[in-house]
């Protein structure tokens, strides 16, 4: 049996000694894609930082580990490999953009969602693997948050505010789409996606909706349509298939796309004349 270290050091790397699916977020960043021409200037060179959500960070170093050590390490364990990968990214991204771009690494309390978001349908850990993944997921960031590490991770609760002027343009790296909702929080926030390395603007959000890719072309990411349509099971299941078919149904009629504002969703869910769903709905503003 192969020890700790000897697992951690055998995980998937990507073209740097990065977990894989970081370094596929990083590759595209600095214009480096498979079977194309490096693309000059990179896109790295358009931001000034880079925030990882660290859970996002957690997540990608467990899923690169050989597949019978991703639920046997310890959070001790997995807290050193993950500390020496951030460093690691810290230099790369350093390289990569000549000092030009920084990272921020972040992580949020999301305690209070449920609390502020009461009328979503939250998503819970019950299987006992979704319940020991959590337990060691929140005992990493615990210790993490308490480790003497060269670059200090912010914490927030599950908004991403500044107490002075808006943060400057930025990629962000997070698996959790509520993250996103902070995106009037930055001068500009693009989603640099961990796996696909995609980047993608707030138009194109709606892709972190449950099944959004195929089914809501029209249909905005904010915080209503978050809580109605769900994140894929990250933290929002979707809501019931009836609010969510009215839904749809006055989107087509107002004409909603993928850009279409906060405010115009607002006034088209005020105008619902059924007074239950109407009134289910609005509480999901």
């Amino acid at each position: 049996m192969a020890s700790a270290l000897e697992a951690i050091a055998s995980r998937v790397l990507g073209q740097y000694p990065i977990s894989v699916a970081t370094s596929l977020a990083l590759e595209s960043a600095f214009g480096h894609y498979p079977e194309k021409p490096p693309v000059n200037p990179a896109p790295i060179m358009a931001v000034k930082n880079i925030w990882f959500n660290v859970r996002t960070l957690i997540r990608n170093f467990i899923g690169a580990l050989p597949t019978d050590y991703q639920e046997k390490l310890s959070a001790d364990d997995i807290q050193v490999g993950l500390m020496e990968e951030m460093n690691m990214i810290e230099q790369v991204v350093a390289t990569q953009s000549q000092g030009y771009c920084n990272c921020v690494f972040y992580m949020c309390d999301y305690s209070r969602v449920v609390q502020t978001m009461s009328s979503a349908w939250h998503k819970t850990p019950k299987t006992p693997k979704q319940i020991l993944y959590s337990r060691r997921e929140d005992k990493i960031i615990k210790s993490l948050s308490l480790a003497p590490i060269a670059q200090p991770i912010r914490k927030f609760n599950y908004e991403l505010r500044s107490q002075n002027n808006q943060f400057p343009k930025s990629f962000i790296v997070t698996h959790l789409p509520i993250d996103l909702l902070s995106r009037y929080s930055f001068q500009s926030l693009q989603l640099l996606e961990s796996h696909t390395g995609a980047i993608k603007n707030p138009g194109e959000w709606n892709t972190k909706l449950t099944n959004g890719a195929k089914e809501l072309p029209n249909i905005p990411f904010n915080r209503f349509t978050l809580q109605l349509f769900g994140d894929n099971g990250h933290m929002f299941h979707a809501g019931p298939q009836r609010l969510r078919d009215i839904v749809l149904h006055i989107a087509k009629r107002d004409q909603w796309t993928s850009v279409t504002t906060s405010e115009r969703v607002s006034f088209s869910v005020r105008n619902i004349p059924n007074d239950v769903d109407r009134g289910s709905l609005m509480k999901l503003m």
